[in-house]
């Protein structure tokens, strides 16, 4: 009969696995997903484009913002005191 022998307690915690690095963002976005990435509404998108904040592209029927655009616009957003966007007050 095999005897069993008390053993020191080790840490047993999983060690923490680390998250999947994000996926690439594409090269251009739609529309919608230009303001999913900017936190806004498409209403915002339409007006930063009419301000020349953003250039507009065309892909077929498609209008597409880069994202090195997009990634501008926040980095100039990010300026104390800048105002990208300025919503209407009736």
């Amino acid at each position: 009969m095999p005897r069993y022998t008390r053993t020191a307690l080790t840490d047993t915690t999983p060690t923490p696995v680390p998250p999947p690095p994000p996926a690439p963002l594409p090269a251009a976005m739609g529309m919608t997903a230009a303001a999913r990435f900017l936190g806004c509404g498409r209403t915002t998108i339409y007006r930063l484009a009419k301000r020349g904040e953003l250039t507009p592209r065309k892909l077929g029927k498609r209008t597409v913002f880069t994202t090195d655009d997009l990634r501008a616009l926040l980095e100039r957003a990010a300026v104390p005191g800048a105002v990208v966007a300025r919503e209407r007050v009736a």
